[in-house]
């Protein structure tokens, strides 16, 4: 009986903060950012955002050559910074905090896959001065929800108690 309770906590920590992470309500930013993990989803809902108004920029991630080759490409019809293809989270991180400050961004729109979203704001939080503004997308075509949450719980924790510099 008393392994079934860290193990409910487990379980009820990785559903709220990896499965259903709190996400923004959406106004204005100076920028979306959509990260690499987030897949079509993300440049999908990236695009609405910035064709909408949301922002004049759309900032996408890639963590491969060739990802999001369509709208890296020639012909946007929006601004559209793409970075260099960087595999590491972190770095992706790191890559956008000095875009943000090249810039001089006040406030972002971080769309994120469910499962990565908390841990990702969390890192954009300490590495911009930016405010960060949420936005989760379903997880990307053939991922199983919750075994990616159970999945990203510990990076997650990480994220939010764990790491403390950019």
């Amino acid at each position: 009986m008393l392994v079934a309770v860290p193990a409910v906590v487990v379980v009820a920590l990785a559903v709220r903060l990896v499965g259903f992470p709190a996400t923004d309500a959406v106004v204005t930013a100076d920028a979306v950012v959509v990260m690499a993990g987030a897949g079509e989803p993300g440049l999908q809902e990236g695009l609405v955002l910035v064709n909408a108004g949301v922002a004049p920029a759309l900032v996408v991630v890639r963590a491969a050559p060739g990802d999001a080759e369509t709208l890296c490409g020639a012909g946007a019809s929006v601004e559209v910074v793409c970075t260099e293809a960087v595999p590491a989270e972190r770095e992706q991180v790191r890559l956008v905090a000095s875009l943000v400050a090249e810039r001089s961004w006040g406030s972002v729109v971080l769309v994120q896959h469910r499962a990565g979203l908390s841990a990702t704001a969390a890192r954009f939080g300490r590495c911009t001065g930016a405010v960060v503004v949420r936005r989760a997308v379903a997880e990307p075509a053939g991922t199983n929800a919750t075994a990616a949450a159970v999945a990203g719980l510990p990076g997650t924790l990480r994220a939010l108690l764990v790491e403390q510099r950019c």
